[in-house]
């Protein structure tokens, strides 16, 4: 069923190329709800906390103050939230954790270079006997990662994973720190191998399947790929099991891409949300038109819908379908973070 939806994408894109195939570009929709500082706030920096928190729903902000509120979309309201010990930088690893025999937890890892070493790495959890209310919730400071000594010296982190549901993988493209792993349990670092993930970014397990899917981090606006994290042998990396194309950029614009985001629906299915900027105006607006210096370097969105299953009931191969893609214009409106 969802190959046969997805064939008219596809047979659309073959006779009228790619940019057509996204179906034109289209204005972001307005926000359903703004997020600001306070007025009174002393650090104006660009630093804060977004977060999904224990569903699609619940949205977690934290801002320059670590003034903290909990938005809950489906009953439209804010809450004041239990704050960090510190301030965030807009790109923190933001992990949440549900284990069979433990509430939800969220993991933040803070690796900027204003982070303080001490404070670097934090849970948010809440009492196990109680409900989600956010009074029951609270922070604790957990020991930071080994390779974490000087911030302003700190590695480059490209990848990380979530294995066997309890501990953190973390990897960074110095040969010299390879990957390491936080056991939730134990509040332990380990180095365990001297190789990296091969992600860019984080890799979504996928239960059903049995694998993690992610995006290349040699081609990461072009190639999804998955393997097996389940066993990681520290003397060699894992051999990628399958490797997908899932977009092909139109050749008529110089596209240069700024930001990459990949999300897991469930059940094997994905979208990959990338941001990239062009030169000769967006949307094909050609140089004579009146708006075009308006345009000019602006920054685009594409939205791409993927899935992978296996075929004969379950039982076959994997089977990648791309659905289709859509192309937004952002306008002058600045996006630093995706959930």
């Amino acid at each position: 069923m969802a190959r046969r939806a997805a064939q008219p994408a596809m047979e659309k894109k073959s006779k009228q190329g790619e940019l057509s195939a996204m179906g034109g570009c289209k204005r972001l929709p307005p926000p359903a709800i703004n997020f600001q500082a306070s007025p009174s706030i002393q650090n104006k920096t660009a630093a804060y906390l977004f977060s999904i928190l224990g569903g699609e729903s619940n949205i977690l902000y934290s801002d320059n103050n670590c003034q903290t509120a909990l938005c809950n979309l489906d009953l439209n309201t804010i809450d004041p939230f239990a704050p960090p010990s510190s301030r965030k930088s807009w790109n923190v690893i933001s992990l949440p954790i549900t284990s069979p025999t433990k509430p939800l937890s969220l993991y933040v890892l803070n690796l900027s270079p204003d982070a303080k070493p001490g404070c670097c790495f934090e849970v948010l959890s809440r009492r196990e006997d109680e409900r989600a209310l956010p009074k029951e919730w609270s922070w604790e400071i957990l020991p930071p990662p080994p390779f974490f000594r000087d911030p302003k010296t700190a590695p480059d982190l490209y990848s990380y994973a979530v294995v066997s549901g309890s501990t953190i993988c973390i990897s960074s493209l110095e040969q010299a720190i390879g990957t390491y792993t936080f056991d939730t349990a134990s509040k332990k670092w380990s180095q365990a191998t001297h190789w990296a993930l091969p992600f860019f970014g984080r890799a979504e397990h996928v239960p059903e399947l049995g694998l993690w899917f992610g995006l290349s981090a040699r081609n990461p606006f072009s190639s999804l790929f998955a393997l097996d994290l389940s066993a990681m042998d520290p003397g060699q990396p894992p051999k990628l099991q399958h490797t997908w194309d899932y977009i092909d950029l139109p050749g008529e614009e110089p596209w240069s891409p700024s930001q990459l985001y990949l999300f897991s629906l469930g059940s094997g299915k994905f979208c990959v949300a990338a941001f990239f900027g062009t030169k000769l105006g967006t949307c094909g607006m050609s140089a004579y038109d009146s708006n075009y210096e308006a345009t000019f370097h602006r920054e685009c969105a594409i939205f791409t819908g993927l899935e992978v299953k296996r075929g004969n009931d379950g039982d076959g191969p994997l089977q990648f379908i791309k659905h289709m893609s859509k192309r937004f214009s952002i306008g002058d409106r600045n996006i630093e973070c995706v959930l």
